[in-house]
């Protein structure tokens, strides 16, 4: 049976104002339902057949951001209700059936938290763009250790022995990530290395010491670090190219600068060399006629 304290944060409808049960209440409750089922365990894993079922309504209702909220969370009692209802269980799955939901959508919000953290962290680290060895260095270090505690996480959300139709919740699960994260190159690496932790998880669902040890691999690889260092080269050579670009736009501004320079410079010689060879000034043209219809017949 579990302890009170587990059956006091699943069960309690704390909110939905003025149906809370009392903590005496779930402990009858509880020990009427495991003592019909303590004869035969064989019928637990056959009553939790209704996960599948459960985790799929619940993926079913994910389309638009919020929608976790909007139409899982706050709907939970309408969920619970049809499971029911479509597989033909008894009143005593009732809890049982809330209990794996409430267990669903704790490991999702979790999952979540756990993915921000690493965009924000990953990120961190390519906008710092670092430029020396030493730094690059530090940054894959740090994107290690990001990987580490989200696999971590992920491991620690995935321990439950409740949870036996685990490839329906990681669909559940994936389908929340892909509706709430955005569409990002960060959050893809990120959706891909959770993915690939619970399917790694899901393959050794009853021992435990292999799990541990598949999972301290997957904590160990560098994922994160060489999806990182393909970042920072692709933002050095983007940086690169543009420095590269401004610098011949200014080599080309500075040669038009001076062939406009030379150009000018020509033309004003050219009218001096021309005025000057029929002794003529500007100002004279202005102000002498004569000497204006003089200079007109001489050339023609």
């Amino acid at each position: 049976m579990p302890h009170l304290s587990q059956i006091d944060a699943c069960a309690k409808f704390s909110s939905i104002g003025g149906n809370e049960i009392s903590v005496e209440a779930l402990k009858k409750i509880f020990d009427n339902l495991f003592e019909n089922r303590r004869m035969n365990l064989l019928h637990i894993e056959n009553e939790r057949a209704f996960q599948g079922y459960l985790f799929n309504e619940m993926t079913s209702r994910i389309n638009n951001k919020l929608d976790l909220q909007a139409n899982v969370i706050t709907k939970r009692v309408e969920i619970i209700k049809k499971i029911i209802a479509d597989r033909g269980l008894t009143d005593d799955n009732f809890f049982d059936v809330y209990c794996n939901f409430q267990n669903a959508v704790r490991i999702t919000e979790n999952v979540l938290i756990a993915a921000k953290k690493s965009y924000n962290d990953l990120n961190k680290l390519i906008e710092k763009l670092p430029g020396v060895d030493l730094e690059i260095d530090l940054a894959t270090t740090k994107a290690v250790l990001i990987k580490k505690v989200l696999s971590q996480s992920i491991a620690d959300l995935h321990t439950s022995e409740k949870i036996i139709r685990a490839v329906a919740l990681r669909e559940f699960i994936g389908k929340v990530l892909s509706i709430e994260l955005d569409v990002d190159v960060v959050y893809d690496i990120i959706r891909l290395e959770i993915t690939r932790l619970f399917e790694v998880l899901e393959s050794y669902p009853n021992d435990h010491e292999m799990r541990k040890f598949v999972t301290h691999l997957i904590e160990e690889d560098h994922t994160f670090a060489m999806f990182l260092l393909k970042e920072l080269i692709f933002l050095h050579d983007r940086l690169y190219g543009k420095t590269r670009m401004w610098f011949y736009m200014g080599i080309g501004f500075i040669c038009l600068f001076y062939v406009v320079v030379i150009v000018i410079g020509v033309l004003k010689l050219f009218f001096l060399t021309r005025n000057r060879r029929y002794g003529v000034t500007n100002h004279e043209l202005d102000f002498n006629p004569h000497l204006m219809r003089g200079i007109s017949f001489h050339l023609t």
